[in-house]
């Protein structure tokens, strides 16, 4: 592996320039029953509202502190998807999940949504907004389902895909995915089955043959989840079991693995597809403030889980740990995750709600030069930037041997408070950010080197910049 990729790299965010320890999270809201398993953003052209689903109920979580009272009860799941929608009647969020009747609501008040043609309104499990309708997915079968342009409700038609599933299976999730087609921008629709195959229209009308066509029928991994399908500017991007696939690359070499964004973790994607694909909470998420993909990773329903998260200016890819998620959203700028009776805002400060900021980085092994030669490894010197005396834990290793640091890293802290908001001649300020750079004795022998180290923090900013190494040649091996 290039020595400038790294064999670990948790809670470190890979940036154009530098590696930086990423942001904490803070409590949003508290005092929910239950587990948080849908967050919804609502987007009116004056209103926005954060929405939270648990205990069989939505609350409004748009202001931070104490829940409030429910806004809607008595429902049988919590597990919902959703779309922003406008018409002439006005703005709306429309919601379905499999058991509870179709929902909306228009910024103000909630109501059911009368949507008549599956067997029963509550069978639809899945709704996305697609040339200015409404489809939706009827659940455990091979048809999705369609309203009239611009309609809310109504008589939704049937449109069966199931003669182009040859291995049988549902309907999973859908999405939209933009195309240039070469006389401007088209948008097809895109559905995926159980069994990972990817059935792929262009058009605007079902009900016309001339104007909705069958592009293909193509076979990527299974499907992670019903949420596993993100628009990512142009591209759809589907969380499978063989990675994190985008329909541009799908589509011209469907059975090339090397074509997901997570070729580079191929590994750990799926070793996490093994092990937790059959648990609730795979989501993805851009967070486009922040140039950042974020695949989450479902351990148990606690819940508990990590995130997989792409640089998508660079596509270097990292590991977050500590936020035990089980969904995301983004809202007003701002991500947030539904965990254990709260919602947290995540990417923010210093800390993991007061708690240290566990990092953990260890760089692929680099053989330096010349490559065949014994080497004597003396010293080593991250350089770091920050506002405090990073004091990591480090550990060097040799010829590829796993050895972690076995001591408790120093929590790095800030002394004094940021500038300028104490008073003058009275309260010592913070630094500025200043570059550090230690020498520190690293013993080990072989003809090729590893540096990991570990740092805790609860109030700093730290950016990793490079790495120096002393060492001594020896003879060939």
């Amino acid at each position: 592996m290039d020595p400038e990729f790294a064999v670990i790299l948790d809670n470190w965010f890979p940036d154009e320039e530098s590696i930086e320890l990423r942001k904490g999270y803070a409590n949003h809201v508290t005092g929910i029953t239950g587990t948080v398993e849908t967050l919804m953003s609502y987007r009116g052209p004056s209103v926005s509202k954060l929405l939270a689903c648990a205990n069989n109920s939505i609350y409004d979580v748009s202001a931070a502190g104490a829940v409030g009272s429910a806004v809607v009860t008595s429902l049988t799941n919590n597990k919902w998807q959703y779309t922003n929608f406008q018409n002439s009647a006005g703005n709306f969020i429309i919601l379905v999940n499999g058991d509870d009747t179709a929902r909306k609501f228009d910024g103000s008040s909630w109501s059911t949504t009368a949507i008549a043609g599956p067997g029963t309104p509550a069978d639809l499990v899945h709704i996305i907004q697609h040339h200015n309708r409404l489809f939706f997915l009827e659940k455990g079968t091979t048809s999705f389902w369609y309203l009239p342009v611009s309609a809310i409700a109504g008589t939704a038609a049937e449109f069966d895909v199931g003669p182009y599933l040859s291995k049988g299976g549902s309907l999973v999730s859908h999405g939209t995915w933009t195309v240039d087609g070469g006389s401007g921008q088209d948008d097809h629709y895109v559905m995926i089955s159980s069994e990972g195959e990817v059935v792929v229209y262009s058009g605007t009308d079902p009900a016309d043959a001339s104007k909705f066509t069958l592009l293909g029928v193509y076979q990527i991994g299974k499907p992670l989840g019903r949420r596993c399908m993100i628009k990512y500017g142009a591209d759809l991007v589907i969380m499978t079991d063989q990675g994190f696939v985008p329909m541009t690359k799908a589509l011209v070499a469907p059975d090339d693995v090397s074509i997901s964004l997570s070729e580079n973790i191929k590994n750990a994607v799926h070793t996490s597809a093994k092990s937790y694909k059959s648990n609730f909470g795979w989501q993805p998420l851009h967070f486009t403030d922040a140039q950042m993909l974020i695949f989450n990773v479902p351990i148990n329903t606690t819940p508990s889980s990590h995130q997989y998260v792409m640089n998508t200016g660079t596509g270097a890819w990292c590991r977050f740990t500590g936020w035990d998620a089980a969904c995301w959203a983004e809202h007003n700028g701002k991500i947030y995750f539904g965990g254990n009776t709260l919602v947290n805002e995540a990417w923010t400060g210093y800390s993991d709600n007061t708690l240290n900021i566990k990092a953990d980085a260890k760089q692929a092994y680099s053989y330096f030069s010349p490559k065949y030669v014994t080497k004597l490894f003396t010293m080593v010197r991250p350089i770091f930037q920050s506002d405090a005396t990073p004091e990591p834990q480090i550990q060097i290793t040799t010829d590829f041997q796993d050895d972690a640091p076995t001591s408790t890293p120093t929590t790095t802290t800030e002394s004094g408070s940021p500038w300028d908001t104490s008073p003058w001649d009275t309260t010592s300020w913070t630094p500025e950010d200043i570059i550090y750079s230690q020498w520190g004795s690293a013993v080990g022998e072989g003809r090729s080197g590893s540096i990991r180290f570990k740092i805790e923090t609860n109030s700093t900013t730290i950016s990793w910049l490079s790495t120096d190494w002393i060492w001594k040649p020896g003879g060939l091996m």
